[in-house]
């Protein structure tokens, strides 16, 4: 299977320093980094219809990737270390293989398709901050 990675080094790179050495985020920070991804990435990538619909959350951790699961999306805050980085990463998987179903099955998820997915995406959340000033959180009563 071939594969073009050669746009991971720049997107590493738009994070400003090392993914591993970011501040993680909290565990409400986490699941509205997942929302407002999941968000811009289908508002950006042509599916608007699937921006606004209604997600369920939930924090899990250790080994678990952040992934949706019996239509739950299961966000771990501290995946591989990574912490926003990594939530960027797989939701960029996510949104790719429901804008470009035919190429997902045809080459598989990491590619130079999904890298524009997820340079879109670490630029959104670099642009507002994220990382330095992290994400404001509301409590619904």
């Amino acid at each position: 299977m071939e594969t073009n990675l050669t746009g991971y080094a720049s997107i590493n790179n738009a994070w400003g320093s090392d993914p591993r050495q970011m501040r993680k985020p909290s565990d409400k920070e986490a699941i509205k980094a997942c929302r407002l991804l999941l968000r811009e990435g289908f508002r950006a990538f042509g599916r608007p219809d699937l921006a606004r619909k209604t997600r369920k959350f939930k924090i899990t951790s250790g080994r678990r990737v952040t992934w949706p699961r019996n239509g739950v999306w299961s966000v771990n805050p501290d995946q591989c270390g990574m912490g926003f980085a990594e939530i960027a990463h797989m939701v960029s998987h996510y949104i790719h293989r429901y804008v470009n179903p035919g190429l997902w099955r045809q080459r598989g998820g990491s590619h130079s398709g999904h890298a524009l997915v997820e340079q879109h995406l670490v630029d959104y959340a670099v642009q507002h901050r994220w990382v330095e000033d992290g994400l404001k959180v509301t409590m619904k009563n």
